[in-house]
């Protein structure tokens, strides 16, 4: 809380939403580092403590994981294939891409719901999602449902969450 704190310290108020949800955006892409979920705690911690509101918050940390997690999505849908082959060289190899692509596309929601919970490996989970195929239509439903009920968990609870592990 103390590093998103000293960040928005360093904007006028109003733009206190529009930094967090820049943050988070640009950690859910995998281009700036740190957790979403611990910027998503702190902005509920600090919508508890009164410096920012809950609503806003909440809108505003959903709107940038949508947003950046929709944006790998398509990248990977149009250059997923290459960039995976670049970082990991042989890791989709045809017999597996087939059976992996064929995993993904018959249960959209258990990849799109399992990613959140592997918090290093989301950016990556994304692009091979789509890159094996999985239906923009299916993603985008999926997505923002679970990211809605994610935010609204984690920044709903984040004092209760602190606590229990402290």
């Amino acid at each position: 809380m103390e590093a998103l704190t000293e960040i928005l310290s360093q904007y006028p108020p109003e733009l206190h939403y529009f930094v967090l949800g820049g943050l988070i955006m640009l950690t859910s892409m995998g281009l700036f580092p740190g957790s979403t979920d611990l910027f998503i705690l702190s902005g509920g911690l600090l919508s508890g403590q009164g410096s920012l509101n809950i609503q806003y918050t909440i809108i505003t940390c959903a709107l940038g994981l949508i947003i950046g997690e929709t944006l790998v999505f398509f990248i990977g849908t149009k250059a997923g294939t290459k960039i995976i082959n670049k970082v990991k060289p042989g890791l989709l190899e045809k017999p597996r891409f087939v059976k992996v692509s064929q995993m993904v596309n018959s249960n959209p929601k258990s990849v799109i719901l399992s990613h959140r919970f592997v918090p290093v490996l989301r950016p990556y989970v994304l692009l091979s999602a789509a890159s094996m195929g999985l239906k923009s239509k299916h993603f985008l439903k999926y997505h923002s449902i679970f990211i809605l009920s994610y935010v609204v968990f984690l920044a709903t609870f984040s004092d209760k969450l602190v606590k229990l592990f402290n």
